[in-house]
């Protein structure tokens, strides 16, 4: 039994460990699923967006082609009501000449009638002294008549007639001026308005102005950013190329550690066939891995024992060999002695029946 014992400790041991290893194996196969989970999640998810690829870059493309298209229709919008902002402005410019003009006009009429009564004072005063110089048959010095049927009569003693007729006409010549600069300038007003309208002209009216597509180029260039910034389309190729070499691995990680499994569930099922063999030959009470132990332990305590009694008993022996071999002579004499008591025995037996068998014949 000891030896059975020893034998079914031993195999548990094994057990032990196969089961120990069979739950290595089964984490080991937990985690590899779920690693072939995610990289073939992954995987897909790449596989998608490879699938998306050309909507994306076309999207790309139509964001840029938008986005080139708002530009140049801004660009065009902007020159347009640049080339409207000059010619309203040369418009504006033109309506205050023309205003200064007219009153240029104005202030040159009220110049000319100023000097013409300055003009009309100074002849009248002219006239008066011509008269005090005619003389009855004698031509006039001023148009050579002999006759003076109508002299000029007046106060020929009036003073500063001259004095204001030169301010009067000083005042029209500088009107004058101002009129002739000012029409000039209404003039040259009018060619750069008729050149600015021109230039407007080679412009056709855009549909939209450049306020309203402020907020649409904005639009376009985050929606073309936004794009071209998408990280999901980055190296793509090559993302997705690592991705299918990583599942690959780890597919066959995942089926090594399908195998490794199935071998060690194996082991483990052939430890313990083994130990279920060797239980089967030791009580009931003791196939417990437990009561095995423990019946295990009880039985080397005991070998223990039972070898330091057999070591004493051979000491004891040994300092009384004498005493054993008198005691081994006495034990066989006693036998000996025995056997002929039963001998004696037995034979005194048979002659007691021998003898009760004759009586009762007798009787």
């Amino acid at each position: 039994m000891e030896g059975i014992l020893d034998k079914a400790v031993r195999l548990q041991f094994p057990v032990d460990e196969a089961n120990r290893a069979l739950q290595v194996a089964l984490a080991a196969e937990l985690k590899a699923k779920g690693l072939e989970t995610e990289a073939q999640q992954k995987l897909y998810d790449l596989q998608v967006l490879q699938k998306v690829l050309p909507d994306h870059t076309k999207a790309v493309g139509d964001a840029t082609a938008g986005l080139a298209s708002l530009e140049r229709e801004a660009e065009i919008t902007g020159q347009y009501e640049a080339f409207l902002l000059k010619r309203d402005q040369q418009a504006r410019n033109l309506d205050i000449l023309r205003d200064s003009y007219q009153k240029a006009q104005a202030y040159l009429t009220e110049c000319q009638g100023l000097f013409s009564q300055a003009e009309q004072k100074l002849t009248d005063i002219q006239a008066l002294h011509v008269a005090r110089k005619l003389n009855a048959g004698e031509p006039c010095p001023a148009c050579g008549s002999n006759e003076h049927p109508h002299p000029a009569t007046g106060d020929p003693e009036r003073l500063g007639r001259h004095e204001s007729f030169e301010a009067a006409e000083k005042l029209r010549n500088t009107a004058q001026n101002a009129e002739r600069d000012t029409k000039g300038l209404v003039t040259t007003g009018e060619a750069i308005l008729e050149d600015r309208q021109q230039e407007l002209d080679t412009f056709v009216k855009p549909e939209r102005s450049r306020e309203t597509l402020v907020p649409l180029l904005t639009a376009a260039k985050d929606t073309k950013v936004a794009l071209e910034n998408d990280a999901r389309f980055n190296d793509l190729a090559t993302r997705l190329s690592s991705a299918e070499v990583a599942s690959n691995a780890v597919e066959k990680n995942c089926k090594d550690a399908l195998k490794e499994v199935g071998r060690q569930k194996e082991a483990s099922s052939n430890a313990q066939t083994a130990l279920t063999t060797t239980l089967s030959e030791i009580p009931e009470e003791w196939r417990n891995s437990t009561d095995l132990a423990d019946a295990h332990g009880t039985a080397n305590v005991e070998k223990t024992r039972l070898e330091q009694e057999q070591t004493s008993a051979v000491e004891a022996e040994k300092s009384a060999g004498l005493k054993l071999a008198s005691a081994k002579e006495a034990q066989r004499n006693a036998d000996l002695n025995l056997t002929k008591m039963q001998t004696a025995s037995k034979q005194t037996a048979e002659a007691f029946s021998k003898n009760l068998k004759t009586s009762k014949l007798s009787a």
